[in-house]
C-alpha cells in the first residue's frame, strides 16, 4: 500500500531539477574558486619575485655606479697630492732680493734670474689653485656620496657643473711643471758665470723640451679614456677588421706557400 501512495517523479519534475541545474553559475562552484585563488597566487608569486629581481639587479647596478664614483674621487685626491707637492717645490725654491739683482750684470745674468723669479711665484699661485680644485672636488664629491638619498644624482650634478673648473686645474698644473723645470734651468745663473750658465741652461731646456713631449704623448693617448662609447665601439672594430685582414693574408700567404712545397715534391 505504501508502493501505491508514494509519489514518483515525473517527467515535469525532471525536467525543473535540469533547468535548475543548467542556469547555476560555474563562476560560483567551489572547484573554480579553488582555481581561481591558486592562479591569482602563483601570479603574485611570480610578480613578487620579478620584483625581488629588478631590485637585485637595481642594487647591484647603483653599488657598481658608487664604486665607479669613489674611484673617481680618489683620483682627485691623486691630483690634489701632485699639486701640492708641485707647490712646496716652488716654495722651496730660492727667493733673490731687488739689492742682489741690481748688482749684477743686465745680460744676461740680471734678465734671466728675473724671469727665474717671475716663473718661482707663477708656479707657486699655478700649484695652489689646482691644489685647491681638486681638493675641493674630492671633499664635496664624497659628500655628495655619502648622503642617505639622492647621492649619485648630486655627485653627478656636482661633476656635470664643475667638469670645466678640472680641466682648467689640470692644465694649470701641467704648466706649472713645466714652468718649474724651466725656472729650474735657468737658476744655474745664481751659481756659475754666465757663459757656463747659458751651456747648462740650453742643456736643461732641451730636456724640458723632451719632458714635454713625452707628456703630450701620454696625454694624447690617453684621450681615448674620455671617448664615448660609440666613437670607442667604431675605434675597436675597425682595429679589428685591420688586424683580421693582415691574419687572413698572413694565412694566404702560408696557404700558397705550402702549396709551392707540395708542388716542388711531386716535381
Amino acid at each position: 500500500m505504501a508502493s501505491l501512495f508514494h509519489r514518483r517523479p515525473t517527467s515535469h519534475n525532471h525536467i525543473l531539477h535540469w533547468q535548475h541545474h543548467r542556469h547555476r553559475d560555474p563562476v560560483n562552484s567551489p572547484a573554480y574558486q579553488n582555481g581561481y585563488q591558486q592562479l591569482l597566487t602563483q601570479e603574485l608569486g611570480d610578480l613578487e619575485n620579478s620584483n625581488k629581481y629588478n631590485d637585485i639587479a637595481r642594487s647591484g647596478k647603483e653599488e657598481e655606479l658608487l664604486k665607479k664614483a669613489e674611484m673617481k674621487a680618489s683620483v682627485f685626491d691623486t691630483y690634489a697630492v701632485c699639486a701640492a707637492l708641485l707647490a712646496s717645490f716652488s716654495c722651496s725654491a730660492t727667493f733673490v732680493n731687488q739689492d742682489v739683482l741690481a748688482k749684477l750684470d743686465l745680460w744676461p745674468t740680471r734678465i734671466c734670474i728675473s724671469i727665474q723669479q717671475i716663473l718661482i711665484r707663477l708656479c707657486v699661485v699655478g700649484a695652489v689653485n689646482s691644489m685647491l680644485v681638486f681638493m675641493l672636488s674630492a671633499l664635496y664629491c664624497k659628500s655628495a656620496l655619502s648622503r642617505e638619498t639622492y647621492n649619485l644624482k648630486v655627485y653627478n650634478r656636482f661633476n656635470a657643473e664643475t667638469g670645466g673648473l678640472r680641466q682648467r686645474a689640470f692644465w694649470s698644473m701641467y704648466y706649472t711643471a713645466v714652468a718649474y723645470c724651466c725656472q729650474a734651468s735657468l737658476s744655474s745663473f745664481q751659481t756659475f758665470s754666465w757663459e757656463i750658465a747659458s751651456i747648462v741652461t740650453i742643456a736643461a731646456l732641451l730636456l724640458v723640451g723632451k719632458l714635454v713631449w713625452d707628456a703630450q704623448s701620454i696625454i694624447k693617448s690617453a684621450g681615448m679614456i674620455f671617448l664615448p662609447e660609440e666613437a670607442l665601439k667604431a675605434m675597436f672594430d675597425d682595429v679589428l677588421d685591420v688586424e683580421t685582414g693582415i691574419l687572413t693574408d698572413a694565412s694566404d700567404d702560408e696557404g700558397s706557400n705550402k702549396g709551392s712545397g707540395l708542388s716542388n715534391l711531386q716535381q
